[in-house]
């Protein structure tokens, strides 16, 4: 069964029906050898159906897209400007907990982005770009939060939360990325 489920995986971008044939003439349907016959020889018998047409161009799932995703791939962040995407994820998450009406959850999330995650990049943004960073700053430490126990309804939380992260690509900058990753 194990040869099987490869041979189907390995398959996936076959049309059905021949992937179909080819998967019953390896566990040994169809076909007019015994049944204690091995599935891989079977599947090697002489009939044209066992012959699996090429795969096509479409890689599999999880393989490796290097060439086409060339163009596409997150630049690899370094230094300060590596804390940039999970300060995004984590203002998502407000997001989320919020829209699940768990807001007491959403602001202490809030008041740790700030306290954790944006206090230690204070100083390196402003030594680059003061407006900036008090934008930035006024955004998560008071509209978020102040936002959040309105109460409001979550499109105004989700607004807030895309102006700061409207944002992001300047702070990535100013912390010596290249500015060009999409929040």
């Amino acid at each position: 069964m194990a040869l099987t489920m490869r041979l189907a995986l390995h398959l996936r971008g076959a049309c059905a029906a021949s992937a179909a044939t080819a998967v019953l003439l390896a566990a040994g349907c169809g076909d007019d050898e015994p049944r204690g016959k091995p599935a891989a020889a079977t599947a090697t018998t002489g009939t044209a159906a066992a012959t699996a047409p090429a795969p096509t161009t479409t890689p599999a799932p999880g393989a490796d897209h290097s060439r086409e995703n060339a163009k596409t791939r997150r630049p690899r962040l370094t230094g300060l400007a590596a804390q940039v995407p999970p300060l995004a994820a984590a203002l998502d998450r407000v997001v989320v907990l919020y829209g699940q009406g768990r807001g007491d959850k959403a602001l202490d999330l809030a008041a740790e982005i700030y306290v954790e995650r944006f206090e230690a990049l204070e100083g390196p943004i402003a030594a680059k770009d003061p407006e900036l960073m008090e934008e930035v700053e006024r955004g998560i430490a008071v509209t978020l939060r102040d936002t959040i126990r309105a109460s409001g309804p979550v499109s105004t939380v989700r607004a807030v939360v895309a102006k700061i992260k409207g944002r992001l690509p300047a702070v990535e900058r100013a912390l010596g990325g290249p500015g060009t990753t999409k929040y």
